[in-house]
């Protein structure tokens, strides 16, 4: 039994550093409630994710509008890089973040749902599942997921980091694009200018400098 216990606690370090150290700075709860929320059909809990984040950051689009593009019916669902694809081409910024749950607790705490990839079932007989983080309580040590057909599901840190550890950990944000910098003309210091006109003299002094002669004949 006690070998157990210890098993299981090593399989959720970062849920015992949050406990007994949770991060400075971090609020102690929160939930961005106004998040918006798809039931998931059956297999298809790529889109559904997605759009949760799509809509979130005011791009009007529903998850059958995604499945073209996300879901893969041979896999019987979506992959990563599809998924990290179609926020881009909608012209918003997609970044994984750092494999930490820490990570994932700031993004939420800025007022940023984190869409993650969960393996709900064993090692050996993988259950792929993806779901939106909208909010955690550290006291409870609890997070609060868009997950299947449930708005809020809530599921505590360790439960959490086992079924997100078994799929390599992997989580990603939206955020819009920030506008182009403007075109900023180049002035020349008083140093460069300088240097400039030396070089023209420089490549101007040989026929500046070359006296004039008389044409001369090769035959005379």
């Amino acid at each position: 039994m006690v070998s157990l216990l210890l098993a299981g606690c090593a399989a959720v370090p970062q849920t015992r550093s949050l406990t007994a150290s949770p991060p400075a700075g971090l609020p102690e709860d929160i939930e961005l409630v106004d998040v918006p929320f798809f039931p998931q059909e059956a297999y298809q809990c790529g889109p559904a994710a997605l759009a949760t984040l799509l809509q979130d950051q005011g791009v009007p689009v529903a998850p059958e509008a995604l499945v073209p593009e996300v879901y893969v019916p041979a896999r019987q669902g979506s992959l990563q890089a599809e998924m990290l694809a179609a926020a881009r081409a909608r012209g918003l910024v997609a970044y994984p973040l750092r494999p930490e749950l820490d990570a994932i607790l700031r993004e939420v705490a800025a007022g940023r749902p984190v869409l993650v990839l969960q393996n709900l079932g064993l090692a050996w007989l993988p259950y792929w599942h993806y779901a939106v983080i909208v909010g955690y309580d550290l006291a409870r040590g609890e997070i609060v997921l868009r997950s299947g057909l449930h708005e809020r599901h809530v599921n505590g840190f360790a439960r959490f980091e086992r079924t997100w550890r078994r799929a390599g950990r992997w989580a990603f944000v939206v955020t819009p694009r920030p506008p182009p910098r403007p075109m900023r003309r180049p002035r020349a210091t008083g140093r460069s200018k300088r240097q400039a006109g030396s070089a023209w003299r420089t490549r101007t002094t040989p026929w500046v400098a070359m006296p004039k002669r008389k044409p001369r004949c090769v035959h005379c």
